[in-house]
């Protein structure tokens, strides 16, 4: 029987003993806890503007807000578009160059200098429609010697340097806008003549017998494709199957809601003479995207053009003739209507915050939601597209010009996170001046459901004249899936980040060995091993040292 160890001997078997109950529980704690996975959000290239009216329902509307404040002309580029109301071929890529379709041919304009270049031309060709497939393809819809014996249209695709990809030649002239499908299908009409739906590659996938007209082609959310002629609307599969057909003389382009119903401006007609007799007034409709029955019908004000759509399903129609804009539900009841001194085939953009931005001859206006005048810019010109960093572009009497204003913008990396509970998580936040900037932002934290995260900024408030950052860090203390909306405040002006937080439960590996993951398992073997050989190595010593003594 070992007698107790006295003296230095004493203490370092103490002191060792003492190692064995702190290993164990600190490794364990380790291995419960785990590491946080962060899942990043896959930054994808998205085109700002691809077609016109922003997407194939032609909805006129973007998910960025537009420009307010002190309002600054960045830069006039006199080019030549083919039309110079609204109804223009404009486009932006994701890199913000703008695509302009001209009686010159194609032109691009730099973002930064509104410096143009030609990046296709050729003798006697016009670009009246104007598209960006989703790798960035320009396609545009041009026409050859219009007015002319032999004139024909042609569609033509083009890399970023004007290289031309391929083109295919139609039978008619191109006046109607190209849609472009989820699956980067080209669809045309032509003016009077068939209506085409185009492979990307340039190869026809099939074509309908017609005669096309101002209503073009519109594309629904469920893949639906509407086309308009002379004589009918017809809704489309896409393998050109037809759904429905309705007599309807379509004459401005088509709007598709999100609802699926469509909106119509033009005449219903009696085809029974073998030629659309109109039986209506000209009158904006409300198709049933079901058989294309009417839904509802307004014909007063007079509606001279096409309207654009709110994020929040509200019907934007400007009535160039009676010089009033209305705000209509989707039901078809008028919500207001203000008088804007506005003009024939005037469209309207829409942002974000459901501002909408119209022409009228004192200015650009911009109207919101509640129908007062946010602000007013006195140039006059209509508004075509919105840029991704909220720049407005519109045509003025002297060609395109860039609407911006000192603006700012908040963004999140990750923007999607996950971390197990009780385990803090990381977000930085980015806010950046645009425009030139210059102030302080205030920054706040709020998550939904309110309660299970709790969220803190290292930087409640930043101040801008170059790019500035804060941390967010997020503890999760009730399962669940969480969004974390940043938001940056500046006087009146407000910009937001989003941020997905999953707060899972803590878990222990399939693979585990008494509950640890295999490599904590073999880390504490080896250390209560060690602690033991040590333990018995010194007592081992001190018994030694007894027996000499004796």
């Amino acid at each position: 029987m070992f007698s107790r160890p006295s003296g230095c001997s004493g203490s370092i078997l103490v002191a060792i003993l003492a190692i064995a109950p702190l290993v164990l529980p600190t490794t364990l704690l380790l291995s419960l806890q785990g590491n946080g996975s962060t899942i990043e959000a896959r930054a994808t290239s998205v085109n700002a503007w691809p077609v016109y009216g922003h997407d194939s329902q032609r909805t006129g509307r973007t998910d960025v807000a537009g420009p307010a404040g002190s309002l600054r002309l960045e830069w006039t580029v006199g080019t030549s578009p083919s039309d110079q109301t609204g109804d223009t071929p404009v486009v932006i890529d994701s890199r913000g160059t703008i695509y302009v379709g001209s009686d010159y041919g194609l032109v691009a304009i730099d973002p930064s200098t509104g410096l143009n270049t030609t990046v296709w031309h050729h003798p006697g060709w016009s670009v009246t429609s104007v598209a960006v497939l989703s790798d960035g393809t320009i396609i545009a819809g041009a026409n050859y010697l219009v007015g002319f014996s032999g004139e024909y249209g042609s569609v033509f695709a083009f890399k970023h340097d004007g290289t031309q990809m391929w083109n295919r030649t139609l039978t008619k002239n191109i006046y109607a806008q190209i849609a472009i499908g989820s699956d980067d299908m080209i669809y045309v009409s032509d003016f009077h003549g068939p209506f085409y739906a185009i492979r990307p590659s340039g190869a026809l996938q099939w074509m309908k017998i017609g005669s096309g007209s101002g209503g073009g082609v519109a594309i629904a959310r469920d893949g639906t494709i509407y086309a308009a002629t002379e004589n009918n609307l017809t809704a489309y599969r896409a393998d050109g199957q037809a759904y429905w057909t309705v007599p309807v003389w379509v004459d401005a382009q088509l709007v598709i809601e999100d609802n699926g119903a469509i909106l119509a401006t033009g005449y219903q007609c009696d085809l029974t003479p073998g030629y659309c007799l109109l039986t209506t007034v000209r009158s904006l409709f409300a198709l049933n995207s079901s058989d294309g029955s009417v839904k509802w019908s307004s014909n007063s004000p007079y509606p001279d053009y096409h309207p654009s759509l709110g994020w929040d399903g509200t019907i934007y129609m400007v009535y160039g003739g009676d010089n009033k804009t209305s705000s209509i539900n989707p039901d078809g009841i008028v919500k207001w209507t203000i008088q804007l001194d506005t003009t024939w085939r005037t469209t309207s953009v829409v942002d974000s915050n459901n501002v909408l931005y119209v022409h009228s001859k004192e200015g650009i206006v911009a109207v919101g939601p509640d129908g007062k005048v946010k602000w007013n810019f006195a140039d006059p010109g209509y508004p075509i597209a919105l840029a991704s960093d909220g720049t407005l572009y519109y045509y003025s009497s002297r060609g395109i010009a860039a609407l911006i204003a000192p603006d700012y913008s908040v963004t999140a990396n990750p923007a999607s996170i996950g971390a197990q509970i009780g385990t803090a998580v990381k977000s930085t936040l980015t806010v950046d001046p645009v425009n030139g900037f210059v102030g302080s932002i205030d920054l706040t934290a709020s998550s939904s459901p309110a309660s299970g995260l709790f969220c803190v900024l290292s930087l409640a408030s930043v101040t801008l004249g170059a790019s500035q950052t804060s941390t967010m860090s997020c503890t999760g203390t009730v399962v669940g899936a969480y969004i974390v909306i940043v938001q940056g405040t500046s006087g009146k002006m407000s910009r937001t980040a989003q941020v997905r937080v999953e707060v899972s439960p803590r878990t222990v590996s399939s693979s585990s060995i008494l509950g640890l993951y295999p490599e904590m398992f073999y880390t504490v073997v080896g250390a209560i091993a060690a602690v033991i050989v040590v333990v018995i190595g010194t007592l081992a010593i001190l018994k030694r040292r007894k027996i000499i003594r004796v």
